[in-house]
């Protein structure tokens, strides 16, 4: 979401050559258009403290064409006819860049950005990794910003995710590859540094952290390997992230974890099978053990991003949809 003139839109932008980018009236669900070329576009994410602002990846396009993959900068206005415009400036190049989020770290902000590979020779050549870098913000208008490398090695990126302390503040991020789960947390003052801590040695496509159980300490959700077909929850068992349940999935996507109408649950996305997003709503015995039931919300939708938006009755759920080539809007109460 983004905030505009007092007012919570929606956005979604598509992967494909010459695709838009849309603003979404949540309430009328007008549609306006912020560009429709270059496309390519893999995360979205408004700027906190900068009003009308929102960062993007650009020019990423299926099937990983994306060596001239970069990072724009977009700001919001109002035309003179009354319609909403869009301007953007190039931030930086980062070739494979598959995902980017912002966080507070330093006294300001910084964007973490990850690539999905070091480049390629062929579709399925992975010799070369991909890194997770940091930049501090703003950057400033016609100069290319230094990139701190986080990790210096991770393979198939996929997953970018938040931490959040119990005030739904994002405190650190996970990012995950073929290498496994990481856990990134900022630095708080100049004279520190980002704490890079991995969680699992796994290949993992995409994460999700959330207390689960309310025992104080978070569960990790994950999809495993590159698009898997394994949904897993891992629980911290002296001190380690051990395997607790293994759910069905198939040519896993999307995950978000949180709470939905007072429940705990996570969502997650099948591209292949019955190309579903499922709800997995969690259970807590007297015993503390944890159980896990699915609830279908939808079928033939291959999901391949998401944005939940929970209030304490209701709930809406933004799903891009690759095969249909469009967004989907659930609400649920």
């Amino acid at each position: 979401t983004i905030e505009f003139e007092g007012k919570t839109y929606f956005m979604a932008a598509s992967e494909n050559r010459e695709g838009r980018c849309l603003l979404i009236d949540p309430q009328t669900l007008q549609l306006h258009e912020l560009w429709h070329h270059p496309g390519g576009v893999m995360s979205l994410v408004a700027l906190e403290d900068e009003p009308n602002c929102f960062v993007a990846i650009q020019k990423f396009f299926p099937i990983f064409i994306s060596d001239d993959a970069e990072i724009i900068h977009a700001t919001l206005s109002r035309a003179q006819d009354g319609s909403i415009a869009c301007t953007t400036r190039h931030v930086m190049n980062l070739p494979f860049c598959h995902r980017i989020d912002v966080i507070d770290a330093k006294g300001g902000k910084a964007m973490v950005a990850s690539s999905l590979c070091g480049g390629k020779d062929f579709v399925d050549d992975w010799s070369r990794p991909g890194k997770v870098y940091a930049i501090d913000m703003p950057v400033p208008e016609g100069k290319e910003p230094k990139a701190q490398v986080l990790i210096d090695v991770l393979n198939k990126n996929h997953g970018m995710s938040g931490v959040f302390d119990k005030t739904g503040k994002k405190i650190g991020l996970l990012v995950s590859g073929q290498e496994g789960t990481f856990r990134l947390d900022p630095p708080k003052s100049a004279q520190k540094d980002w704490r890079v801590t991995q969680l699992t040695g796994d290949e993992t496509s995409d994460t999700a952290f959330l207390d689960i159980d309310n025992d104080g300490v978070e569960e990790l959700i994950t999809i495993q390997k590159f698009h898997g077909n394994e949904l897993n929850v891992y629980k911290q068992i002296d001190g380690k992230y051990q395997k607790i349940a293994h759910l069905p999935i198939s040519f896993g996507h999307v995950l978000w974890a949180g709470k939905l109408l007072g429940r705990m649950c996570f969502l997650a996305g099948s591209r292949a099978g019955e190309k579903d997003l499922s709800a997995w709503w969690v259970q807590v015995s007297p015993q503390g053990e944890l159980s896990f039931v699915r609830e279908c919300i939808d079928t033939n939708i291959t999901p391949t991003q998401i944005a939940v938006f929970s209030k304490e009755n209701s709930a809406q759920i933004l799903v891009a949809s690759n095969e249909a080539g469009n967004v989907l809007l659930y609400t649920l109460q």
